[in-house]
């Protein structure tokens, strides 16, 4: 009996879920959890982002999340999160930078309105950073303007196609 396997239900961490214990007598336990991490606004930064970054997790504390956390690690798991809505999305793109831009274009949940806010922002930001490397010429130091640029101009032409696609013009 003692070389039996068990499974013992060691405590609940929030959001339904439970963390699961095997046992065995000459075994460590091996913990698996099932249901969404729990996330807390007055909690540990990296908890919540773990929480923030769980493909288990709801739309409801993604929503949480979106309307708590400005920090652009927050931004980015919300923008990317297929569990986000659109209003979520939204207000993570609010003084987003490019990364979380191109996460937002990839989420299907992405509203159109907002897929036309990247690409005008996008655009705006490629144009003023390839007038920055015109105006003061080809130099080295220049080199993460042009790298703006192109990045920026990336995500424009990536936000027109959707557009197109949607029947509308960019």
């Amino acid at each position: 009996m003692k070389d039996m396997l068990r499974a013992k239900d060691i405590g609940a961490p929030g959001n339904g879920g439970q963390f699961v214990g095997v046992t065995h007598a000459e075994a460590p336990i091996v913990l698996t959890f099932t249901g969404p991490l729990a996330y807390n606004p007055d909690g540990d930064y990296f908890d919540n982002l773990d929480a923030a970054q769980d493909p288990a997790q709801s739309t409801s504390v993604l929503e949480q999340i979106a309307d708590t956390e400005t920090d652009d690690d927050f931004k980015l798991a919300v923008a990317s999160h297929r569990h986000a809505s659109a209003t979520a999305i939204s207000k993570a793109l609010a003084h987003a930078g490019p990364q979380i831009m191109a996460a937002a274009l990839a989420n299907p949940n992405t509203s159109i309105e907002d897929v036309a806010a990247i690409h005008a922002t996008a655009t705006r930001n490629a144009e003023a950073a390839l007038e920055a490397v015109y105006r003061h010429g080809l130099k080295a130091g220049l080199l993460p303007l042009q790298m703006r640029a192109d990045e920026n101009g990336e995500l424009a032409t990536v936000a027109a196609g959707i557009l197109e696609s949607a029947g509308l013009a960019a």
